[in-house]
């Protein structure tokens, strides 16, 4: 993929233009993040950047399937050491998640009854050859890729709470922004863990987990429906995301600030680092509009939550 980029000519920004213009999404946070790392990246990110790089049909098909393999084929995370019992060997146990945060919930295993490191050299020839076939087709095709294009929740913030403190209290929230009155979520199918605000009937629930003398820090943990257990926080980029606990590139923490004026609720700011989370100003009310960390606006639009405490919790 390094080396794709580089024969492509295009900067992070440029790819992903060129993703967006055919249909995908790719943050450059995260292509990046790919990139610079030796871990496996995510199928649809493979996918998303060889469309973005100008790769015909068959080329991105070529990768995408190289990339579910690789996924399938990736060793178990190893569990803690247990005494193994008397007896015939049991059979292993699939992790829940693939090694490297990888964030499609299938579970690792041997492809095809390979050997697990036969098969990821086998899969890297691959990949060497695919990129030198692709580099030979790019050679020989003038201009290519250049023109192709739920239960009711009780308000948890903005009203009393039972600490007495203005903040929140470990617990299962919605999240609710204003002014949109509009929830936090995924799109549908995606797997790149980027926040959106979008109807609540799409949204998903986040649990709070205060850090001990952390003045308003939280670590806000999530369960996705497909991909399990996360947490919520800010890339490099500056990007909203949802994405497994121990991902890196992404800031596993929040701190809850409240505010009253010009109205009421809870501003989601980042330990370290300027800015406010929230959608851009003129996407306000609009569904589907990206959270990211911005300037802190004096309007506070589209920038102030509320925590609304889930029934049970």
């Amino acid at each position: 993929m390094r080396q794709l980029k580089t024969w492509s000519g295009m900067t992070y920004r440029q790819l992903e233009e060129r993703a967006e213009a055919v249909g995908e999404v790719l943050p450059r946070s995260t292509l990046a993040g790919a990139l610079d790392r030796d871990r496996l990246p995510r199928v649809a990110v493979v996918e998303a950047f060889t469309k973005a790089c100008g790769c015909d049909g068959d080329t991105v098909a070529a990768w995408t399937a190289l990339a579910r393999r690789l996924v399938d084929a990736a060793p178990p995370e190893p569990g803690p050491e247990t005494s193994p019992p008397p007896g015939p060997e049991a059979a292993p146990q699939p992790s829940r998640r693939p090694t490297g945060a990888v964030r499609p919930g299938a579970k690792a295993r041997a492809a095809d009854g390979w050997e697990v490191g036969s098969s990821v050299r086998a899969l890297l020839n691959l990949a060497a050859y695919a990129v030198a076939i692709l580099s030979l087709v790019w050679a020989d095709t003038p201009g290519t890729g250049a023109e192709r294009p739920a239960a009711r929740a009780e308000p948890a913030v903005g009203g009393a709470h039972p600490s007495g403190s203005g903040m929140p209290e470990a617990g299962r929230y919605r999240v609710r922004l204003l002014p949109s009155n509009l929830c936090l979520s995924e799109k549908p199918g995606s797997d790149l863990g980027l926040v959106y605000q979008a109807p609540c009937t799409s949204g998903f629930p986040v649990t709070l987990h205060p850090e001990p003398g952390g003045a308003g820090v939280y670590r806000v943990a999530t369960v996705h429906p497909v991909f399990g257990d996360g947490c919520m926080g800010v890339d490099k980029a500056d990007g909203l995301v949802n994405t497994f606990c121990d991902d890196e590139g992404f800031s596993r923490y929040l701190r809850l600030e409240t505010v009253t004026a010009p109205v009421s609720g809870v501003r989601l700011r980042v330990p370290g680092r300027a800015g406010c989370v929230g959608v851009h100003e003129s996407d306000r009310a609009r569904a589907w509009a990206r959270l990211a960390l911005r300037t802190c606006s004096s309007s506070m639009a589209g920038q102030v939550v509320l925590f609304e405490r889930l029934p049970g919790d």
